[in-house]
């Protein structure tokens, strides 16, 4: 299990975001055939949406991360800061026990959106999307991007969110 913090600037003050990756991948099959698998052996980063400032206008304002730029974008009621190390998580993916019949492997980050609470808000983490590095090279990086739902400006107050967890399964 990964935790990332993200300090988000909020109207000059700061609040707190925990989002807590649960990482699982399929496991080789036991039987006298070795079937193909694939296994996520280490975080290298975690999902990171940055510094920001919340305006009072914001209505369902959001957050994407590009799981292969790696950029932020914003649809509007949010302004990007400078600072911190925003980004798409980054895991390294053991692709050894798939042999050459597998050049890919598909990626499901479930559940389809989670929720963080805390303070007068709850704040929605969703639309994930998977890439991968571009070599069949051992171990292969699996980057993932999301989405930051804030359904309102309205009434933010420096505080702290609750983690909110996802697992990725892998398969080859």
């Amino acid at each position: 299990m990964a935790a990332a913090a993200a300090a988000i600037n909020i109207m000059s003050r700061t609040l707190q975001v925990l989002i807590t990756a649960l990482c699982l991948a399929t496991a080789p099959l036991q039987s006298a055939v070795a079937a193909d698998s694939t296994l996520i052996v280490s975080t290298i980063r975690t999902l990171d949406f940055g510094s920001f400032a919340v305006l009072g206008s914001c209505s369902n304002c959001s957050i994407t991360i590009n799981p292969v730029t790696g950029t932020r974008t914003t649809s509007g009621g949010i302004i990007l800061k400078a600072g911190g190390s925003p980004g798409a998580a980054q895991y390294n993916v053991d692709m050894r026990s798939c042999g050459k019949s597998c050049s890919a492997y598909a990626a499901t980050v479930s559940p389809a959106s989670v929720t963080m609470s805390g303070g007068s808000s709850t704040w929605t983490v969703g639309s994930f999307t998977t890439a991968q590095s571009s070599t069949t090279t051992h171990p292969n990086i699996l980057y993932v991007g999301a989405k930051l739902t804030i359904p309102s400006g309205a009434g933010i107050t420096a505080g702290t969110k609750t983690s909110a967890s996802f697992t990725i399964t892998t398969t080859p």
